[in-house]
């Protein structure tokens, strides 16, 4: 019981100290709090777990910082598991012979690793982690978009990469969000990839939002769509039952992908 509650207070503590410098370090905390590596990197998985702030490569930042997002390769790291049951889920809409839009993300990058065990798909991204993963499954047609690169994130923006898309229509979308709620709808960090993910919307026939549920209830700083305008959510199954009841009344087709214990 003395354990327990000495490992409560610490991690109240952590919480504080994210709440007060919005972003701290693994080494910081360790200093801090007196306690190993190993025992900190616990208390921020709990914490992240529990909502209370943002788990990143080295660290954790607060969520109330609505403009932070994560670099690609700490988005790799994060919720590996989630993202594979999500997007073999999110495989089983997808027939030979569509076109696709794939969104830049790691739960979309997952998908394209399965993309093999369909054949003549077209893929058009503006991820050139995708690019490069579909560039060697020879039977896809991939189709990157252009623009400005946007350095650390692994994608391309802007108006070229807009233009790109003018003239296509696609059968699936599949998008990425930072953000989740009934009030805010799907939002993200970047004017620019808001943009471009509202482009995506535009021209596809059937918009699926690939989203694990630490996404849920929290909100980033530009809304690109609301709920209704998707037509599938595919999650993991540590959605809470209030959260698949807010979900139900938008009427988005709810697919849950079960996590194995």
């Amino acid at each position: 019981m003395k354990h327990s509650m000495l490992s409560e207070e610490r991690r109240r503590k952590i919480v504080d100290l994210v709440r007060v410098k919005h972003q701290v370090t693994v080494a910081d905390l360790c200093q801090r709090c007196q306690v190993s590596a190993g025992t900190i990197r616990q208390d921020l998985s709990v914490l992240d777990q529990r909502g209370l702030l943002q788990r990143t490569h080295g660290g954790a930042v607060s969520l109330n910082r609505r403009g932070f997002e994560p670099l690609a390769d700490e988005k790799q790291i994060l919720h590996q598991q989630e993202k594979q049951v999500i997007a073999s889920l999110a495989l089983t809409l997808i027939h030979d012979g569509d076109t696709l839009v794939l969104d830049t993300g790691t739960t979309t990058l997952a998908l394209a690793r399965l993309l093999s065990a369909r054949r003549q798909l077209t893929v058009v991204t503006n991820d050139l982690a995708i690019a490069l993963e579909l560039e060697a499954q020879t039977d896809i047609t991939v189709i990157l978009t252009g623009g400005l690169l946007r350095r650390q994130f692994h994608c391309t923006i802007g108006p070229a990469a807009l233009a790109s898309l003018a003239d296509l229509r696609v059968d699936h979308a599949f998008l990425a969000a930072n953000g989740v709620s009934q009030e805010d709808g799907l939002t993200t960090p970047n004017l620019d990839m808001a943009d471009l993910k509202r482009a995506f919307l535009t021209i596809s026939r059937e918009a699926h939002l690939l989203c694990d549920s630490s996404k849920f209830g929290r909100t980033s700083f530009v809304r690109y769509a609301s709920l209704s305008e998707i037509h599938t959510l595919i999650t993991d199954d540590a959605l809470n039952g209030e959260e698949k009841r807010t979900l139900a009344e938008t009427g988005v087709r709810l697919m849950i992908a079960p996590i194995s214990e």
